[in-house]
């Protein structure tokens, strides 16, 4: 069930209200909490929890979304001077208007550092509780002082525009109603004025000062009932009025200790919304043969993408009656932990009765900036390395984690270690070579088909030496093999390429320059040389 939640700047807390009738709950977070010290604005963040502007000691805290309890001092300093409207962005970063500085300012949605000033100029005076992003993507702010509402480029914090002004205009809270037009309360006349959302001309005075308002009105919302919230400094109350109208209904929520109440937001019966942290092999099918090492990429990423979080530990699972460990290479040195020893697998973490070993490596960062502040993923994790045993057949390595960041989820991909069908010797005569076994797999990829396909590109000696022959084959092996840099498809001009250069001897960058195809998986020279190595005789 809903709950309003309102802001009571002058007993220092935040009260909860029943969102149906209005009747008071309790102090949802307690007067002080955390150093709270006469809250202004409220939101909820991108991670469910409560994020409530401190006026006196400039300051944004967070506050857990169910219990109300002081989580952390989540943004602070770098010119913030009297915090008071508060929103996340399209971008989920948070924008708050510093009232003293005349400044909006933007800081990190995770993690909270300070990232620029966001939106200044433009004549803005004294932002106070009016800040929102509007149906166009732009970012509206009140300026308390100059009687306007300003408008600024939600992606680059460009001033716009004066996108409202007049009707005796002294604007705070805003808000954009169900009919898409802006809604302002404005404290000089204790009215809500609403103006066109494409023009920004003065409608109407939605809500008259002389309909029960004092010359007190601050925050405002539409609630679930789709009816008109607002706050109500002088009475020390929440007057609610008909969405549609603007006629008065009732005096919604009052008492509990509501004192000055300045922001107001209505809670939300959805559960929070989660970061997915994802790890991917560099190919989900690896060959190997027995007594032969077996080494793969592992890959991290996130949904949202590009997120820092706080941590991550991994499990990697395997069958010990099939591959050996050996060693964790080009392991992320952001926030790395040591890798402990493989551990029996006791309690089937993975939940496959197959794999009865682990390796737990972890990452850290008590800022939450890992993998970086502005990380660009997907990125290695590391390189697992392994030997297949004598009697090797085929095997799954799974992945799980031991912990993720707060509010977290985790998905994964395994990695099937099969034994390879196909080989780098496509003629079939017992050696690989660029000018044969190479150009036939060009000339595949091309489509040829026929004698173009194998005309002057059999070996000596070789076991498949007819057109049909070298198709049929390499028909079998194009997803496996032949798809060298893992994008999901074998391409000539990439794929090719880099079966040829390979043939040829070519490394590190002369193997891989301009032939990388696009959403590859496999993308530095060593990842193509396992590959293909894999499959060379």
């Amino acid at each position: 069930m809903a709950d309003l939640l309102v802001s009571s700047f002058g007993s220092d807390s935040v009260l909860r209200y029943d969102a149906t009738t209005g009747f008071f709950i309790d102090e949802f977070v307690p007067a002080g909490s955390g150093g709270l010290d006469n809250p202004t604005g409220m939101t909820f963040g991108p991670d469910g929890h409560l994020y409530v502007s401190s006026w006196n000691t400039d300051q944004v805290l967070r506050y857990d979304r169910t219990t109300g309890e002081f989580i952390d001092i989540f943004a602070d300093g770098n010119s913030l001077d009297n915090p008071w409207g508060i929103t996340f962005g399209p971008d989920n970063n948070l924008y708050v208007n510093s009232r003293n500085t005349d400044q909006v300012l933007r800081y990190n949605g995770i993690t909270g550092a300070f990232l620029d000033v966001f939106a200044a100029g433009g004549g803005l005076d004294a932002p106070s509780g009016g800040l929102t992003f509007g149906p166009d993507g732009n970012l509206y702010v009140n300026s308390f002082s100059s009687d306007r509402v300003l408008r600024y480029n939600g992606t680059t914090g460009a001033f716009l525009d004066v996108f409202a002004a007049g009707g005796g205009l002294q604007p705070d809270g805003l808000t954009f109603g169900p009919d898409g037009n802006l809604y302002v309360s404005s404290r000089a006349n204790g009215s809500v004025l609403r103006y066109d959302t494409t023009t920004g001309a003065f409608l109407d005075a939605f809500v008259p000062g002389s309909n029960g308002l004092s010359n007190e009105s601050s925050g405002i919302t539409f609630g679930p009932d789709g009816n008109l919230y607002i706050n109500s400094v002088n009475t020390d109350s929440v007057r609610r009025y008909d969405g549609s109208t603007g006629e008065f209904i009732d005096v919604f929520a009052a008492g509990g200790g509501l004192d000055f109440p300045i922001g107001l937001v209505f809670t939300d019966d959805s559960p929070p919304p989660t970061l997915e942290q994802i790890v991917t092999p560099s190919s989900q099918t690896v060959p190997a043969t027995p007594g032969t090492r077996v080494s793969f990429d592992v890959n991290y990423s996130t949904d949202p993408g590009n997120t820092p979080t706080s941590a991550l530990g991994l499990r990697i699972h395997y069958d010990s009656t099939q591959i050996s460990f050996i060693n964790l290479t080009n392991s992320l040195s952001a926030g790395e932990q040591p890798t402990q020893v493989p551990q029996l697998d006791i309690e089937d973490f993975d939940g496959d009765p197959e794999t009865d070993f682990y390796i737990l490596k972890a990452w850290t960062d008590a800022g939450g900036n890992w993998p970086a502040a502005n990380p660009t993923l997907p990125e290695r994790l590391f390189t697992a390395n392994f030997i297949a045993q004598a009697d090797f057949s085929e095997t799954t390595v799974n992945f799980t984690a031991a912990s993720t960041a707060a509010l977290a989820s985790f998905d994964s991909t395994s990695v099937e270690i099969v034994q390879p069908q196909f080989n780098l010797d496509i003629d079939g005569n017992g050696s690989t070579d660029a000018l044969t076994d190479g150009l036939l797999a060009l000339r595949y990829l091309f489509n040829f088909g026929g004698n173009t396909l194998i005309d002057s590109a059999i070996g000596p000696g070789a076991t498949r030496d007819t057109a049909s022959e070298i198709t049929n084959y390499l028909d079998g092996a194009r997803d496996i093999m032949l798809d060298v840099d893992g994008n999901g498809m074998a391409d000539a001009l990439t794929d090719g390429i880099l079966f040829v250069r390979y043939l040829f001897g070519f490394t590190d960058a002369a193997l891989i320059s301009g032939a990388v195809g696009a959403n590859a998986t496999r993308f530095t020279a060593s990842q193509i040389e396992a590959h293909l190595g894999a499959f060379d005789l």
